[in-house]
């Protein structure tokens, strides 16, 4: 999804820069870096927090002892965007359905997801190690009692 939504963007702006037009390159330039912008790098659990790595500047998100994470491959499955990015670089955003009901997804590999549950709502991230992952997040749950 990335390659394919890379070589959309780049070859419009390649053609309508060739040809002397900035308009659009400009503006499908600006689209493609907030994209970039909005990747998710990896995850980290620290501080009774689980902080989600982008390009450059970290989301939080907190964790208390009603925590819990389960490793759930393919957890999306079913689910829809109600807002945010569906597979350009990143899955980012709101979702709904998928038996999760509403919850926020930063993924990068849909086959390798865990559920976080957590007071503030449901996230689903695709951690490398998903089972050692899931171990942080309840080690760390554990310490916010």
């Amino acid at each position: 999804m990335s390659a394919i939504g890379t070589l959309i963007f780049g070859v419009p702006i390649g053609v309508q820069a060739s040809r002397g037009f900035w308009l659009v390159p400009i503006m499908m330039l600006t689209i493609l870096l907030s994209i970039v912008l909005h990747v998710v790098r990896g995850y980290e659990v620290r501080g009774g927090e689980l902080r989600i790595k982008r390009l450059l500047w970290d989301t939080p998100w907190p964790l208390d002892e009603r925590t819990s994470a389960s490793v759930r491959p393919h957890a999306m499955r079913g689910s829809w965007r109600t807002w945010g990015n569906g597979g350009m670089y990143a899955i980012t955003g709101r979702f709904s359905g998928s038996g999760l009901g509403r919850f926020h997804a930063f993924v990068t590999d849909p086959a390798r997801t865990v559920v976080v549950t957590t007071s503030r709502g449901i996230v689903v991230v695709s951690p490398d190690r998903p089972r050692d992952f899931v171990d942080a997040v309840a080690a760390a749950a554990r310490r916010t009692l």
